[in-house]
């Protein structure tokens, strides 16, 4: 049986920009400055690397943020739950129910590989009543680099699951480059969706091993995890 790696934003999730806009909103709080995260690239960057990077691009000195940061990201969390209530045209995928459903009922073991931090990640699945599905993963307060994080995502699910999962047992799923750059780091198989920001012929240039422009027609996606053979095509 197959272990399945999920990205959250653009993969199982469509947010339409709420934790962006939480983000802001915390550092608006404690410093001032006005729509920070909007000029800095967050498609497939782990938070860690994130939050690093607005606070260079912003001149606050990284001492200062560390001494706030518990009470900047709770915050944050208190503005992301906000977010979420109030936009009505966030979404899970299409598609995505019906494969969670199906991999916990059929032996399938399911993980997460993503750059959110654990709480906001969990926090965007209740939301959704998708949190019962993930037990074990990866995340963006792990480390800044994401193939390290995939690393650990491996190393956690080896452990959670006591099962010594071959590579090409793996999948990991994701809708930016920077998964597939996770599955070709750890040797794993690569499932990439263009359902993000990426199109789908410029993921296909990364040459992930499966590609789909959705997960709509989830049994074609089924059919992939349930042969566990890994198919070249492109």
């Amino acid at each position: 049986m197959a272990l399945l790696l999920f990205d959250i934003d653009g993969t199982l999730l469509d947010m339409k920009g709420s934790g962006r806009e939480a983000s802001n909103k915390a550092l608006e709080k404690y410093f001032g400055i006005k729509n920070a995260f909007n000029s800095v690239p967050m498609m497939g960057r782990t938070d860690k690397y994130i939050w690093k990077m607005v606070c260079e691009k912003n001149n606050i000195p990284l001492e200062v943020f560390k001494k706030l940061k518990k009470l900047i990201l709770k915050d944050y969390y208190k503005f992301l739950k906000e977010e979420l209530k109030k936009r009505k045209n966030i979404m899970v995928y299409p598609g995505l129910k019906e494969i969670l459903k199906y991999c916990s009922k059929n032996g399938h073991y399911l993980g997460l590989l993503t750059g959110n931090f654990k709480k906001s990640a969990y926090i965007k699945l209740k939301h959704f009543g998708l949190d019962k599905y993930f037990q074990v993963g990866g995340f963006g307060d792990d480390n800044e680099q994401r193939t390290k994080v995939a690393e650990l995502a491996i190393k956690r699910a080896k452990k959670y699951f006591k099962k010594n999962f071959d590579n090409k047992e793996i999948f990991i799923i994701g809708d930016t480059p920077f998964d597939i750059e996770c599955a070709k780091a750890t040797n794993t198989i690569s499932v990439a969706v263009a359902t993000g920001g990426y199109s789908y012929n410029e993921l296909k240039s990364f040459r992930p091993d499966f590609l789909f422009n959705s997960l709509e027609n989830y049994k074609e996606f089924i059919k992939i995890i349930d042969s566990n053979k890994l198919l070249n095509h492109f």
